[in-house]
């Protein structure tokens, strides 16, 4: 069977337990907040015949380039994501795209394969016991639609923590939808997490909202963080709002928390 030529520019258009998978990999809090609201497209150009490829990754915050021969193994160097540089191999299992890395942090790789337009990517991390996650898994799905650059992405993210982990659940939906021609009309954040007891924190919520009416970029950035502690925690209630307003022209001026 002829294998698939992967070359396309790919722009994101769903993404599952992304920052669950960042915390597993030890990224700190604010980076994983950061890379979280990335809206990453993909550029491979794929050589058949002599299996070059190369991989550009793009977000507005920077990118990032694989340049190798399927089947080679290649010194990668992530500094640029986490700091590490690995040993990499990226070869073909069937249809698919299956790669190795061998590093300072073992048990990771990912997983590329096509699927009519859609460009799936399953990165995989195995956290040896006695962690209280082993398994931290992320799908993202790219789609290439021309000629809207980002149409829709959509982010759940689950986390469950066996006991006697001291978080049982914490959930993550973010939603983002861009209808034409407004590159970003709204950003919605949605984040619960919920301690069972003796936990001392019953409850951490938050909601974060960002509309952009056209034609400024960043009009409005609101954030609203609650935090409830049942007696007798020493803190009983928590409660945050931060609003952002940026005038037109300026894209987003300093946000400070």
């Amino acid at each position: 069977m002829d294998k698939p030529n992967y070359s396309g520019l790919y722009h994101m258009v769903s993404q599952e337990n992304f920052e669950a998978y960042l915390a597993g990999l030890d990224i700190n809090f604010a980076l994983r907040k950061v890379v979280s609201l990335l809206k990453p497209s993909k550029l491979i150009e794929h050589e058949l015949s002599t299996g070059h490829m190369t991989i550009k990754t793009i977000t507005t915050f920077k990118n990032f380039d694989m340049d190798f021969i399927l089947g080679k193994e290649f010194t990668e160097d992530l500094g640029p994501v986490d700091g590490r540089k690995c040993q990499t191999t990226v070869d073909w299992e069937g249809d698919k795209l299956v790669c190795v890395q061998r590093g300072e942090k073992e048990g990771r790789g990912w997983t590329h394969w096509l699927e009519g337009n859609l460009l799936h990517l399953v990165n995989t991390y195995t956290a040896p016991p006695p962690a209280p996650c082993s398994l931290l898994h992320l799908v993202n799905t790219y789609t290439a639609p021309p000629p809207a650059p980002c149409s829709l992405l959509h982010l759940v993210n689950t986390y469950t923590a066996p006991p006697p982990a001291p978080c049982s659940l914490l959930h993550l939906v973010n939603t983002y939808t861009a209808p034409p021609p407004a590159p970003c009309s709204l950003f919605h954040l949605v984040n619960t997490y919920t301690a069972p007891p003796p936990a001392p924190c019953s409850l951490l919520h938050l909601v974060n909202t960002y509309t952009a009416p056209p034609p400024a970029p960043c009009s409005l950035f609101h954030l609203v963080n609650t935090y409830t502690a049942p007696p007798p925690a020493p803190c009983s209630l928590f409660h945050l709002v931060n609003t952002y307003t940026a005038p037109p022209p300026a894209p987003c001026s300093p946000f400070h928390l």
